[in-house]
């Protein structure tokens, strides 16, 4: 019986720290430029990321993720590619 609730103790315990890694793991592959190019083509033509301003990107992005449907992880990568590129 106490091998057990051990066994449960330490699950718990790891639990949130594993849910942390495999997050940042899934976001380190994030390549903003690329999900840039293949979303944002779809709808208009390639906006070059000096036509805006970074807070107008800042306004842009936030809106254009819910009409390409894109997660928060994937409009972080487009947003940090496009201040950076700019």
């Amino acid at each position: 019986m106490r091998k057990i609730i051990l066994l449960v103790f330490i699950i718990i315990l790891f639990l949130p720290i594993s849910k942390t890694i495999s997050e940042e793991t899934k976001n380190q592959g994030l390549d903003g430029a690329k999900v840039f190019r293949n979303n944002c083509n779809r709808c208009h033509n390639y906006r070059f990321p000096n036509e805006r301003s970074d807070t107008q990107w800042e306004i842009i992005v936030p809106h254009m993720r819910v009409r390409a449907q894109l997660t928060e992880a994937e409009a972080n990568a487009v947003l940090k590619f496009l201040k950076k590129a700019n």
